[in-house]
């Protein structure tokens, strides 16, 4: 398992359960793993695009992403963290900004 993988994994995890719901990432991980055979994580870090389209289908529409993506990014705002739309960015194919988040996360959060 790849240290990043790992990251991304467990920020998702911790962050999507203070923001949104506590067993969403159970959600995801359930939903990957039937449709795909593999887990949310290494989805997210193989293929961006389809991971967003597993958030899509699972919270049945664009617009509830969206609304997840916002309330991921003032929850990060709130910890100092400034990066808007890492979820947004799946949809282009882009996993950087998650990425990005999830070291900024655990870095702050060694640091207090």
């Amino acid at each position: 398992m790849s240290e990043k993988r790992e990251l991304v994994r467990n920020f998702l995890k911790e962050v999507l359960s203070e923001v949104f719901a506590p067993s969403f990432y159970v959600v995801l991980e359930y939903h990957t793993s039937k449709m795909l055979g593999e887990d949310f994580a290494d989805c997210l870090m193989r293929d961006p695009r389809k991971a967003y389209e597993i958030m899509t289908k699972v919270l049945n529409s664009e617009y509830t992403v969206h609304i997840l993506d916002s309330l991921v990014s003032r929850h990060l705002e709130s910890l100092g963290i400034d990066i808007k739309d890492s979820i947004m960015k799946l949809k282009e194919g882009d996993n950087k900004l998650i990425i990005l988040a999830a070291e900024k996360y655990f870095k702050l959060r060694r640091r207090k």
